[in-house]
């Protein structure tokens, strides 16, 4: 055999080429079987027809809230031409825009990506309410003003800070709903929203003064209690619709204003602040009035006329500082009061017939009794969460609200541990009541975030001591494992995952030790002891602004020489934390082949990967020998220890004739310019053995020259019809009818740039193009480091016989760290036309729009490394 037809055709230049010798010597590429899913490979039969702006917009969602973890993600990512079938989401009536994303209680975890492409979106829903799943986002909202046809936005039950975005000017929206929420500022201008008829913002923590409600026309409910809200209430003169309006527990001052003009209203309600005003005698002219309160508060002067508001179902302004004559009650059957405490003039004695009227409505006798100020019964409540802002997950803030007589007073916090025996702990003692709040932070750990977290009011002089059981937690985390196979040889590699994963909250709030471990165990049997935990915070990495998502994770690799069923679990090395344990997993084993795998042969070409590396992998092309000896040339995709793209060759022989191995050379390149000179050169950099089980399965061993080894087990990813598991059959016993469609296939170069280019698989099967594009940084010359590499994927419909392919997508996998497992996403980062010319010239017209080459825009004049002469 001619001595690899010069390098394989100039390999040593090219750096990877996908090519290998015919029979009769001369380089030809024949089929590579359908392209990578590990690199974000899918098939399609047309083209999107939504923007290509939208789709990026898409799969950076998907990517920044950890898209392969989703409850459902039917479709998502899947081709182009797909994505009004991808699940949560509608697409107008023409197929040509997304209108909506809904996608409630699916388990999203991240941050959520600029969302100003989607220009035609009308709904956006992100919340947890009423669905089992639990999504946990946190970090900014994002911008809202590039959404001019925005009507509905529901983001509740979430771990979102900052502030609220603008809101100005979006003038169709009708619904608007961020409730539970760690927010930051005040609520922003509601100018122009005419069209606004829902807004609930409450329990999100925010502050500052209300804005001005006068563009409010249409608003029927209002609900922004349990916040931080300081200043006057608003004029409400203008919102001529409300019918709902809930402001309490709040520090609100000032009087309540006129609600003249509220023809719909049904319930006001401001208990719990500080408004030291008056109450409005135009609540008389309010016909659909149900229920008014504003108890809690340090209002003065007279309760106002109520006999003629029919409808009035409940009136309560107790523990204020209202005085003077009660006015008779409405004659309605139902009508509930709540007058006290309050220095009112008390009921008469014998009582008149308005005091009747009072006794009745109130349900005292007489009425006046609890109006003199002595300690009434108070009640606490709070809420416990952890703080999403600390880094550790374990800075544990508890929000106690007092309510009762404008209570005063101090509040303790005590934890109980979970263990049988534990004490309470005061974490923290004496924290005063400000306008019925007060706040306790304090920093947890394994004995004291556990179970239970009381709170204790001492009282005051109006009020009585209460108390309140906060929370009762019996872990923060949870463990599941996962394997590489299902079934596995006897004596074949698999890798095993523990996944640590949050009760609630982001994966940065398990709560777990990142010094923890976790060993792996086959019955009773160790696997790995003390395997270390690979954490993950969301960091951006030196070459790129795109975001590699947080994770938790375990690992173990391990072999089973033992065929039957194997029942695996993994266990927290730590006692002191309460992780749950795994369920059990079933490992089959099955006896190995008792004749090994003849390695040479060609249908063992294709794309191979390790689904917990996802996002790297091998594309391999076995170069098949009458001497008996096939050679092996792969091109190696994945990662360094930091996150960067990197990609790598291995090339070598058979390590026996007819045997299942080859010894292989890892190689390296280093020193290019994107798309521009200098040629490079492969330099070796360490050895690898990659033995093949069976069609799908094989085993990758390797060792660098600098000490670093490991075994990764692969898993074909397509099949191909020409492999078998039996020995003897080397070519194909035919060619496809689209061989010439195939012939597209292959490496790629301009020889300008020798050392970076494409490898293109055409696969007319599923009407696919995918390519692969190995490069380097811009202005990288002379960087000996393999931090000058980059890496991407293009991917689109292939209509066989086409030879004309517009906007096909550029993607960057990001995410990824060196043979570790972590959660990776393809983000688009540009589109290409690509031109074939003939069946060895190619033209592609790139442009980038994100990432670190957004605005970079040219072609590559590429051609075959190894010319094909049959292919017309």
């Amino acid at each position: 055999m001619t001595t690899m037809i010069a390098f394989f055709c100039e390999l040593r230049r090219a750096a990877i080429a996908f090519t290998w010798p015919d029979r009769g010597g001369a380089c030809r590429r024949l089929v590579v079987p359908t392209a990578a899913v590990i690199l974000g490979l899918t098939s399609s039969s047309a083209f999107a027809a939504i923007p290509a702006s939208e789709r990026t917009t898409l799969s950076n969602l998907y990517a920044y809230t950890d898209g392969p973890t989703w409850t459902n993600g039917t479709g998502w990512n899947g081709p182009i031409g797909t994505e009004c079938n991808w699940f949560g989401l509608t697409c107008s009536t023409n197929g040509k825009n997304v209108i909506a994303i809904d996608l409630t209680g699916n388990t999203l975890i991240g941050t959520l990506p600029p969302l100003s492409a989607l220009s035609q979106l009308q709904s956006l829903k992100l919340t947890n309410s009423g669905h089992a799943g639990v999504n946990a986002l946190w970090g900014a909202i994002p911008e809202l003003k590039g959404l001019p046809h925005l009507q509905k936005v529901v983001l509740s039950v979430q771990h979102f800070s900052g502030a609220v975005p603008e809101l100005a000017g979006l003038s169709e929206l009708t619904d608007l709903e961020l409730t539970y929420l760690s927010l930051t500022g005040p609520l922003p201008p509601l100018t122009g929203l005419h069209q606004l008829e829902r807004l609930d913002v409450q329990n999100s923590q925010l502050s500052g003064s209300l804005p001005s409600f006068d563009d409010l026309d249409k608003l029927i409910y209002l609900r922004a209690n349990s916040n931080f809200f300081t200043g006057s209430l608003p004029a409400l003169d203008m919102m001529a619709s409300l019918q709902t309006f809930y402001l309490d527990g709040n520090q609100l001052s000032g009087s309540v204003p006129s609600l003249s003009g509220l023809s719909q209203l049904k319930s006001f309600q401001v208990t719990g602040n500080l408004l030291d005003g008056t109450l409005p005698a135009t609540i008389a002219g309010l016909p659909k009035l149900e229920q008014f309160s504003a108890t809690g508060n340090f209002l003065t002067g007279q309760v106002p006329v109520l006999a003629d508001v029919p409808n009035l179902q409940q009136f309560g302004v107790g523990h204020n500082r209202l005085t003077g004559q009660v006015p008779a009650p409405p004659a309605n059957a139902g009508f509930r009061e709540a007058l006290c405490p309050n220095p009112l003039t008390p009921a008469s004695d014998p009582p008149t017939s308005l005091d009747l009227a009072l006794n009745q409505a109130t349900g005292s006798t007489p009425w006046s009794t609890s109006c003199t100020q002595i300690p009434v019964t108070s009640s606490v409540s709070a809420t416990a969460y952890i703080d999403p802002a600390t880094a550790d997950g374990k800075t544990v803030t508890v929000k106690a609200v007092v309510y009762g007589s404008n209570p005063g007073g101090t509040v303790a916090i005590t934890t109980l541990g979970f263990a049988i025996g534990s004490v309470p702990v005061t974490v923290c003692d004496n924290v005063p009541v400000i306008a019925s709040f007060a706040t306790c932070r304090f920093q947890a750990n394994a004995q004291d975030w556990t179970a239970q977290i009381g709170v204790t009011y001492s009282g005051d002089a109006n009020n009585k001591p209460a108390s309140f059981v906060v929370n009762s937690r019996v872990a923060t985390y949870q463990l599941s494992l996962t394997s590489s196979l299902a079934t596995a040889q006897a004596g074949q590699s698999v890798d095993l995952v523990a996944n640590v994963v949050a009760k609630t909250g982001t994966p940065a709030q398990t709560g777990i030790d990142p010094a923890n471990t976790i060993s792996f165990y086959d019955g009773s049997t160790l696997l790995c002891s003390h395997a270390p935990l690979d954490i993950l915070a969301p960091v951006q990495t030196p070459n790129t602004q795109l975001k590699i998502l947080p994770v938790i994770t375990a690992r173990c690799t391990a072999r089973f020489d033992t065929p039957g069923d194997h029942m695996l679990t993994v266990r927290n090395d730590n006692p002191l934390e309460l992780g749950e344990p795994s369920a059990p997993l079933t490992q089959t084993v099955t006896a190995a082949p008792t004749e090994e795998l003849n390695a040479n042969r060609f249908p063992l070409t294709g794309t191979w990967y390790n689904p917990y590396t996802s996002g790297q992998g091998l594309v391999l092309e076995v170069y098949p020998s009458s001497q008996g000896l096939g050679q092996l040339f792969a091109g190696w995709f994945t990662f360094d220890a930091y996150g960067n793209a990197q990609w790598k060759t291995l090339q070598g022989q058979q390590s026996s004739a007819q045997g299942a191995s080859y010894s292989l050379t890892i190689y390296r390149s280093s020193g290019g310019n994107f798309n521009a000179p200098p040629k490079t050169d492969a330099i070796a950099e360490g050895t690898a053995t990659l033995t093949f089980h069976d069609c799908t399965h094989a085993t990758l061993a390797y060792q660098f020259i600098d000490g670093r080894s490991g075994t990764i087990p692969e898993v074909r990813l397509t099949d191909e019809p020409f492999c078998f598991s039996t020995n003897g059959i080397v070519f194909p016993p035919f060619i496809p009818a689209t061989w010439n469609d195939v012939y597209l296939s292959g490496a790629w170069y301009d020889p300008q740039t020798s050392g970076q280019g494409f490898v293109v698989d055409v696969v007319p099967s599923q009407s696919t193009l995918f390519a692969a594009w190995y490069t380097y940084a811009p202005q990288a010359e002379g960087q000996t480091s393999n931090a000058s590499q980059r890496w991407f994927t293009l991917q689109g419909a292939y209509t066989p016989g086409d030879r004309n392919l517009k906007q096909v997508p550029i993607y960057a996998v990001i995410g990824g760290l060196f043979n570790a497992a972590t959660r990776t996403a393809s983000l688009q980062v540009g589109t290409a036309d690509i031109v074939f010319s003939s069946c060895n010239t190619m033209t592609i017209q790139y442009q980038f729009t994100q990432g670190e080459f957004a605005g970079l825009s040219g072609s590559v004049n590429a051609q075959k490394i190894a010319l094909n002469p049959s292919c017309h």
